[in-house]
């Protein structure tokens, strides 16, 4: 059974170090991943899930693996 956030908040951080590594805004992100910059600060707060189609888009706007962004999750 997953934690009381699903992994969402572990996801977050590893999207926020990132992108903060690539020196990226949230806005940056959002336009390269195809979201809004709400949708993006949602999701580094951990506050919202995300599908795995988004994960593709993050990925390839972050230029990461899934695994990077999905590490620490329990």
């Amino acid at each position: 059974m997953m934690g009381k956030s699903d992994g969402r908040e572990a996801l977050g951080k590893n999207v926020a170090a990132i992108r903060l590594l690539r020196g990226m805004t949230q806005a940056e992100l959002a336009q390269k991943a195809g979201c809004s910059e709400g949708f993006v600060s949602r999701i580094e707060r951990g506050t919202t899930g995300i599908s795995v189609l988004m994960l593709f888009r993050l990925c390839c706007a972050l230029e990461c693996r899934a695994s990077e962004l999905l590490c620490d999750i329990e």
